[in-house]
């Protein structure tokens, strides 16, 4: 683009154009204009336009390093999982795997199915990190084990191998994981053979009772020289043995962590081939993630509404008469005062009574008070 590496935004035929740089990378160029093309941007105009700029180069940057790093962490992801799991004769299984979270789909969970020098091997481990070193790490764990186990077919000696190569690294690479052998017995019977190492422990579904089994060891990169004893677990027909990573039991609703007791309460409840009850379980985790279904908010309450009365006079009733003021002239006779005892009335005729009797002569007996007298009261 022309002028995307200039600093001053150009200006011609009523447009205006500002160039988006990341550094020294020119990104391209932003061009505003007018619908009127004979106007002119102003001084405030050009300070905005250059701000949009700058932020658009700036977003334009992380959209394109983010794209670039999703698509190196799912070829390290697609690198670092099996295809598809292999066919082990007599044995039905089912793998379910979710990404580490939203952006970054690299973490250090892994498994593995494979077939060794006598028995078919499982292979579940978890290491601590994410990220591109996690994924390193977990290139270097998955393999290690692959390839012991493959050569001794002992799982012990399998978990052993891969501390040795974890104490080996710079800094202190961490793992859990849990090796386990397959044999079938000709009664129908089987016996799983596993060494953990720090890893939560495997869930045998029998029937509706779930029951943790195997002895979780020290995690593989703390220490040197630890051994990992291999204990054996009978299974019968119909059996379900569940590995898993804390990655699960981690999963956090909106206040709390999903746990290993609703994990087994799951894992009890649920019915079908071992494909159906890992679909299932898949839809519980995420129902649990996203939480209970949030009710709408409701309208705000409103008073009921008061049915309001108005009193009119009927139609051929009089109009109401108005009070008579005094004339401007006359003077206004002072309001008789309320008296403890008395009332206004009452005492206003004892005062027009005595004011007509002669000095010095007795007060005619006032009228009862309901009697009116000539007087207004």
């Amino acid at each position: 683009v022309t002028g995307a590496g200039d600093e001053t935004a150009l200006e011609g035929d009523g447009a205006l154009r500002i160039p988006l740089r990341a550094g020294a990378e020119a990104l391209g160029t932003l061009t505003l204009a007018h619908p009127e093309p004979w106007r002119r941007f102003g001084r405030h105009e050009r300070e905005l336009a250059d701000e949009i700029g700058r932020r658009a180069s700036v977003a334009l940057h992380n959209a394109r390093s983010h794209s670039s790093s999703t698509a190196i962490a799912r070829a390290l992801q697609h690198g670092l999982l099996p295809p598809e799991l292999p066919e082990v004769p007599g044995w039905s299984a089912a793998v379910l795997y979710r990404p580490a979270g939203e952006f970054n789909e690299v973490g250090g969970d892994f498994y593995d199915v494979f077939l060794g020098p006598s028995a078919w091997m499982v292979v579940v481990g978890d290491v601590v990190g994410q990220g591109a070193e996690a994924a390193a790490q977990t290139s270097l764990a998955r393999f290690t084990l692959r390839t012991a186990a493959e050569l001794t077919g002992d799982v012990s000696a399998a978990v052993s191998r891969l501390n040795d190569t974890l104490r080996g690294q710079a800094g202190l690479p961490l793992c859990t994981v849990v090796c386990a052998e397959l044999r079938e017995r000709g009664d129908g019977t089987a016996v799983v053979t596993m060494a953990s190492a720090g890893h939560p422990p495997p869930l045998l579904v029998r029937g509706r009772e779930v029951i943790p089994v195997g002895d979780a060891g020290t995690i593989a990169g703390a220490f040197d020289g630890e051994r990992w004893p291999a204990a054996p677990v009978e299974l019968e027909q119909g059996d379900l043995l569940v590995l898993y990573t804390d990655g699960v039991t981690d999963a956090m609703g909106e206040d709390e962590r999903y746990g290993e007791r609703r994990l087994r309460e799951a894992l009890g409840r649920l019915d079908g081939a071992v494909g159906e009850r890992l679909e299932a379980l898949r839809l519980e985790l995420e129902a649990f993630e996203r939480g209970p279904p949030r009710r709408a908010a409701r309208p705000p309450r409103r008073s009921p509404a008061r049915a309001c009365r108005t009193r009119t006079a009927p139609a051929s009733a009089p109009p109401p008469r108005r009070r008579r003021r005094p004339r401007s002239g006359s003077p206004r006779r002072p309001r008789a005062r309320r008296a403890r005892g008395r009332t206004p009335r009452r005492r206003a005729c004892s005062r027009r009574w005595r004011s007509r009797c002669p000095r010095g002569a007795a007060p005619p007996a006032p009228p009862p008070p309901g009697r009116r007298t000539g007087g207004r009261a």
